[in-house]
This record gives structure tokens, C-alpha cells and sequence, in this order.
């Protein structure tokens, strides 16, 4: 029993080592004090050092105890990195959103609203305006797909307001120009992290008319004090956000963890972890059975059929009806 029991210590500790031997291979490749030409050279050499070294020394405990320290830099080195909005920004993310409250009011400043002929033909626009948060009446949770792929999805929050506002919160990487996206790279620190505040007509209609991403948008139950103060947590991180900057990261601050983020301070307490928090793509499955949405009475595949907006719109419906025409599923469940 007690060889047993230093068994699964040794096995828990060489496990940990390794896993956090793994993770700093990246870790080394993506260092932004390296030179990017040396980047593939240095990474082997990292890779290739351990092994050799548990072969040349006798002492492997000695080495066990180099490689760890090393690992350890490594993550503290991500862990301590100062992100910055400065940067020679790609356009579509270049303008970072402000926020000004006055009692119940919010003015809110560079709502995106792209004019778009394609997905890279645009003009850039944005503008302002003042919200009362009082007049907020509906939550829209919105999932967008792209090549084909079900398990992960960008996740989208459009929040209604009476007289046909709507307002979207896009937390997206921010990228730099020519700056390829990876969710390798998403772990180390290399893009920012920016909630977008867009009118429908430029984030949504973007992938439901030119990318043609695969979207699907379900109504959260009303709950009129519960989405006031998840917009208000929201328009706070935004604010928060242009005096201190944050990296993306595809585990830790993604589309829906940073949100669920927002939602965990509103309630005051820790959600439930869920597989379908990280794999999003499935977490309208993970709504529908904590029975978030309204008129869930019915199969989760027919709710799901019903709320695919791409079939309620053509590529030349006019912009100004949008918002209207991609509900149109909330007559379809009154029938």
C-alpha cells in the first residue's frame, strides 16, 4: 500500500510537470522579446533540453527541480505581462468605446456601425448615444458558427430597449494589422481583448449576409432588474477596460467566459462550470436546460430550427428592417 501511495504521488507530480512542461513550449514560442526568425529555432532547443539532460545527469531530481523553476518563469512571465491599447490596430478593431453615466443614463460613445458591401469592403462609422437604462426590456443570447464547425461558436448579447433599440456586446481578440488569429495564440498573450458595443446592422448582419456564418438568436426570459445590472457590469468592464487593458485568452477571457464573468458579479456568486462554457458552440443546449430562454416547449433540434435567423432574411432586405426580420421566430412560437 505504501509503494502504491508513492506511486500516485510520483505519477501526480511527473504528470504536473509534464503538463506544465507542454504548455511552456508554446509558452517559448510565442515570447515577444524573441525575434520572430529565432522563434522555431529557440522553441526545439527548449523542447530538446529536458529529454537530454535526463539522459546526460544522473541527478534527475536536480533536473526535475531546473526544468520547474524555468516552467514557473515562464507562466509568470505571462501572468505579469502588461497589456496595452496602444498598437497599430486592424481597423475593425481599432476604436475602443467609452462610456459616461449621469443617473440612469448611460452616453455611450463609438457604437460600431459598419457600412458593408462585403465582408472587406466597408466604411468604417460610428457614433453616439445616450441610453436610459431604465427603458431596457429584453436580452437576445445570439451564437454564430463558421465553416461548419459545432463546437465552438462566437457568442453575442443584444440588448433590447423600448422603441426598437437594440444594442450588441461583442467581446472579441483584437487584432493588430496583418495579425493572424490562432487559439494557440489566444493562450499566450498575443491579441487584446475589446468588447465591441455595435449596432445589430453591423455585427450581425456581417455574418448573417457577407461571412455567411450560420447564427441563431434566443430571447432570455424577462427578468427586467436581472438585465439592468448585466448591462450595467458590461458598460462598466468597457470603461474599465480603456484605462486597463486585458489579453484575450481562448480559456480564461473568450467570447462567453468573459461574459459569464460579468453574470458571475451580478449574482453575486460562482457559476457551476460546464464543458459547453469552454466548447460554447453547445451552450444554447446549456441555457435551454437551465431553462433560460422563453417558450422552451418544445424539442431542444425544433427550438433550435425555429431560432436560425439566417432564414428569415434575404441579401437584400433593407438595413433599417433588420432588427425586425430576424425575430420573426417570435411569432413563429406564437402560432
Amino acid at each position: 500500500m505504501v509503494k502504491f501511495l508513492r506511486f500516485i504521488k510520483g505519477f501526480i507530480k511527473y504528470l504536473i510537470i509534464g503538463l506544465l512542461y507542454l504548455w511552456c513550449i508554446g509558452g517559448v514560442y510565442y515570447l515577444n522579446f524573441i525575434p520572430e526568425n529565432l522563434r522555431s529555432s529557440i522553441t526545439w532547443l527548449f523542447i530538446l533540453v529536458l529529454p537530454l539532460c535526463l539522459i546526460i545527469f544522473r541527478r534527475r531530481w536536480f533536473v526535475y527541480w531546473i526544468a520547474l523553476l524555468i516552467c514557473l518563469s515562464i507562466a509568470a512571465y505571462y501572468k505579469f505581462e502588461p497589456a496595452s491599447n496602444d498598437g497599430d490596430w486592424d481597423v475593425n478593431w481599432a476604436v475602443v468605446p467609452s462610456v459616461t453615466f449621469k443617473g440612469d443614463e448611460v452616453n455611450i460613445k463609438n457604437i460600431r456601425d459598419f457600412q458593408y458591401r462585403s465582408e472587406t469592403d466597408f466604411i468604417p462609422h460610428y457614433y453616439d448615444k445616450t441610453f436610459d437604462l431604465n427603458d431596457i426590456d429584453s436580452l437576445y443570447y445570439v451564437l454564430s458558427y463558421w465553416d461548419g464547425n459545432k463546437a465552438v461558436a462566437h457568442s453575442i448579447l443584444s440588448f433590447g430597449f423600448k422603441g426598437g433599440d437594440y444594442l450588441c456586446i461583442s467581446v472579441e481578440t483584437r487584432l493588430k494589422k496583418n495579425q493572424p488569429q490562432t487559439g494557440i495564440g489566444g493562450l499566450y498573450n498575443q491579441y487584446g481583448l475589446l468588447y465591441i458595443l455595435a449596432d445589430e446592422r453591423d455585427v450581425l448582419r456581417l455574418r448573417t449576409n457577407f461571412r455567411k456564418e450560420e447564427v441563431y438568436m434566443y430571447q432570455v426570459k424577462p427578468n427586467k432588474e436581472m438585465i439592468r445590472a448585466l448591462f450595467t457590469a458590461i458598460i462598466n468592464r468597457v470603461d474599465k477596460l480603456k484605462t486597463q487593458p486585458q489579453f484575450y485568452n481562448t480559456v480564461k477571457h473568450s467570447c462567453l467566459t468573459s461574459l459569464l464573468a460579468d453574470l458571475r458579479q451580478v449574482r453575486g456568486e460562482s457559476l457551476e462550470f460546464d464543458y459547453r462554457h469552454i466548447f460554447n458552440g453547445y451552450s444554447d443546449e446549456l441555457f435551454y436546460e437551465k431553462g433560460a430562454f422563453t417558450n422552451e416547449n418544445m424539442p431542444f433540434a425544433k427550438f433550435k430550427e425555429i431560432h436560425h435567423i439566417n432564414q428569415y432574411i434575404k441579401d437584400n432586405s433593407s438595413i433599417t428592417d433588420y432588427s425586425k426580420d430576424i425575430r420573426q421566430f417570435e411569432t413563429l412560437k406564437k402560432e
